[in-house]
């Protein structure tokens, strides 16, 4: 999906800004190091920033591994 969606930015000329995780994805790369490793490693192909959950594995692993690291917070969630 996200080289499809790296194919749809080409063609009208937009460069890749940032990669952001949904659903499942999020959350478990939010618990899993590994899933957030996995997911870092897509970024890195691509030399962009990721958006994810401050405090969590997803902060740890993005800033430790060297990816720009953009924090959320949703004010619906009862953190």
């Amino acid at each position: 999906m996200q080289y499809a969606s790296r194919f749809s930015l080409d063609t009208v000329f937009l460069p890749l800004n940032h990669i952001k995780p949904h659903g499942a994805l999020y959350g478990m790369a939010a618990r899993d190091e590994a899933v957030a490793n996995a997911v870092c490693d897509a970024a890195a192909a691509f030399g962009v920033a990721l958006f994810g959950m401050a405090g969590t594995a997803q902060e740890r692993v993005y800033t430790t591994r060297g990816i720009p690291f953009v924090s959320e917070f949703y004010a619906d969630l009862d953190y």
